[in-house]
């Protein structure tokens, strides 16, 4: 707490049974920047950061360290790190697991107003669970750096591995991102006008009530180069086996979305506003959406996309094949209220025809699947043709 440099060193310790009522347990960086690296942190107590809190300008690197079954007693607090007040942390090539509570393992800048960046890279995360907030990393009015990560088997409330919020920015780059649970939304969740970069993951096996694999809200998000494969969401509402947005702008480019389900709508991909002006305008362009399916006896729509009531969709170059949904599109869905208008490439309006038309030409599509097909259209469906 007295303005150390990296200089300052704490390697090679057991810091454990530590406990504080307030802040803590193991440690406080207070506005210093000491290398905290091979350390055990384990089972330390406290009400907001079980491990350690970093605070006041504080700017440490945490390397190679094992956090462990580390405790925060109050839900707003992280069982292990709990970064607040304008603070820069470097977390890598650490290992957090066997926590239980609290909002998040790893915390940053979740109080108002801290403003704070965060470089979590190398590093390992597992079998983390939490009633109250994220199985892994929460992120709050904040920059962050997400990358080269395993964040596997962790559960949480409002999301199983990562959560961004509070016009929060930064990128999520090139982990490895599953096998998670979330109770609202599944492996990440991004939300409260937060402009982020999802980019070269591999995001799969995860699970959500919706949204299983990504979901986005009031958001500017990039999906890009992704492999979404095996997620699930269970909600009998709303949907997105894969991925979830609404509202904001979104791009998802050069993604493979294979292999989701979806309880509802839209295995692959669901796309719904709330009827505002600024409701989610989406770019879906260049991706591999294969094998997805929308199932729930027999009322589901949308296999590969689902398109709810949003202010434009812009769709072209896509691969769009053996999907399939209980009802009606087993390729793409698009609802009748408000007939929202659809692009192709070069800004072309589509033909609002039940596929396979000839003349869709923006897509490829092939051997998608629905169970109703009396209007036609088990590649592209519109419903403002029945």
């Amino acid at each position: 707490a007295n303005n150390e440099t990296d200089e300052a060193v704490l390697e090679g310790f057991t810091i454990t049974g530590g406990s504080n009522s307030h802040y803590g347990g193991g440690f406080i960086i207070d506005g210093s920047s000491p290398t905290i690296k091979g350390n055990l942190i384990l089972e330390n107590t406290a009400s907001r950061g079980g491990g350690a809190l970093v605070t006041n300008e504080a700017n440490p690197t945490f390397k190679r360290n094992l956090f462990e079954a580390n405790i925060a007693t109050s839900s707003r607090g992280s069982t292990a790190l709990y970064v607040v007040n304008e603070s820069e942390v470097t977390i890598k090539e650490n290992t957090f697991r066997d926590h239980v509570d609290g909002v998040g393992v790893i915390a940053i800048g979740v109080s108002t107003n801290s403003n704070c960046s965060a470089l979590i890279q190398d590093n390992i995360i597992k079998n983390n669970t939490t009633d109250n907030g994220v199985g892994g990393i929460t992120v709050r009015g904040s920059d962050v750096i997400i990358t080269h990560n395993q964040i596997f088997d962790n559960e949480g409330t409002s999301a199983g591995a990562i959560s961004i919020r509070s016009e929060s920015t930064g990128e999520i780059k090139e982990n490895e991102i599953t096998d998670n649970i979330g109770e609202n939304y599944g492996a990440i969740f991004i939300d409260e006008e937060s402009t982020i970069s999802i980019k070269e993951n591999q995001i799969s096996h995860n699970q959500g009530e919706i949204g299983g694999g990504i979901a986005a809200i009031d958001s500017l998000v990039e999906i890009l180069d992704n492999e979404v494969t095996n997620n699930t969401s269970t909600r009998t509402q709303f949907g997105g086996g894969g991925i979830l947005i609404r509202e904001g702008d979104v791009t998802i480019d050069g993604n493979e979305i294979k292999y989701n389900t979806a309880k509802n709508s839209g295995g692959g991909i669901y796309l719904r506003g709330h009827g505002n002006p600024d409701d989610a305008i989406v770019l879906i362009r260049n991706n591999i959406i294969d094998g997805n399916s929308a199932q729930d006896e027999g009322s589901s729509c949308g296999g590969g996309i689902y398109i709810g009531n949003i202010v434009e969709a812009t769709i072209y170059g896509n691969t769009i094949s053996f999907n399939m949904a209980d009802q009606f599109g087993g390729g793409l869905y698009v609802v009748e209220s408000g007939e929202v208008p659809i692009y192709g490439r070069g800004g072309a309006l589509w033909n609002r025809f039940n596929c396979p038309p000839e003349d869709e030409e923006h897509n490829t599509y092939g051997e998608n699947k629905h169970g109703n097909d009396d209007y036609g259209g088990r590649n592209v469906f519109f419903a403002e043709n029945m």
